[in-house]
């Protein structure tokens, strides 16, 4: 019975096909197009991973140092230290020079850097008598650096006696920091108090600590032996250099001088020298 309405206008080959499938089409293909358009998007949002030769590399403002290892560190008291040329010589830092070299236009810290030596290149050590220190001043200093470590009144007598003698007789003081880094070391309490005692005879003799490394702090029995050990290579560089002769300084007076002081006389004495300080007319 259908088959006799299938030709007919009315009958299922008459009717009209169904849009359903052009509508399917048309959804799939836009979300084909909106998934591509995301994807495209989000992969120029994502940033890139920093590879290892970026990750390090400073800005040009000068940021980011530390991990470059160009940042400048601290030096302890048994690194580097300025200290004269002819004590112990130049001694180039390990490592690349130029990345310890100091920025351009810090004329300070170049003049500073120009003067580094390695402290490490002096030793302590026990030095030879000067020949015009007769036996029986030998003999002397002798007890009285016996009388040192003695304490009490007796090492106040052999401080006397000392710094009387002045600074002639100071490498035989000076020589006593090596017997004490060796026995009983300066990390004992006998051994610090006696080099403490040693510091402050020298002191009172020349003002070298003071006025030329603006190192007021003595040695005490509660210093560090590596304070302690640095102080004493200042001193045998003093005398090794014979800075002791060539520029002797007066000892230190804590309660007439002070470092402000220093500085104008040094700026007096350039102008002095440069001639600015003479009046016209002066020879």
């Amino acid at each position: 019975d259908d088959a006799e309405f299938e030709d007919e206008p009315g009958g299922r080959r008459g009717r009209k096909e169904s849009n359903n499938a052009l509508i399917i089409g048309a959804i799939s293909a836009l979300v084909v197009v909106v998934v591509l358009v995301v994807i495209i998007v989000t992969s120029k949002d994502d940033p890139k991973t920093p590879t290892p030769e970026t990750a390090n590399v400073p800005s040009s403002n000068g940021g980011n140092h530390a991990l470059t290892g160009l940042a400048p560190t601290e030096e302890g008291p048994d690194e580097v230290e300025d200290v004269p040329a002819d004590a112990a010589g130049t001694t180039p830092a390990k490592g690349d020079a130029s990345k310890s070299a100091p920025a351009k236009g810090d004329a300070e810290a170049a003049a500073k850097a120009a003067r580094q030596t390695n402290i490490r290149g002096i030793q302590l050590k026990v030095f030879e008598w000067p020949e015009e220190v007769d036996a029986e001043t030998r003999t002397q200093v002798d007890q009285a650096v016996r009388g040192l470590y003695a304490g009490g009144r007796d090492a106040m007598d052999a401080r006397d006696y000392l710094q009387a003698k002045g600074r002639v007789i100071c490498g035989r003081l000076i020589s006593e920091f090596k017997t004490l880094q060796d026995s009983p070391g300066f990390q004992d309490r006998e051994g610090a108090s006696v080099a403490g005692a040693i510091d402050s005879v020298l002191r009172s003799i020349d003002g070298w600590q003071e006025r030329r490394w603006k190192e007021q702090n003595q040695i005490r029995v509660s210093s560090q032996p590596s304070v302690i050990e640095h102080i004493a290579k200042r001193w045998t560089a003093w005398w090794e250099s014979d800075e002791w002769q060539k520029n002797p300084r007066e000892p230190w007076d804590p309660m007439t001088d002070s470092f402000e002081e220093e500085e104008k006389k040094k700026d007096d004495k350039k102008d002095e020298d440069s001639g600015f300080g003479k009046r016209a007319g002066d020879d």
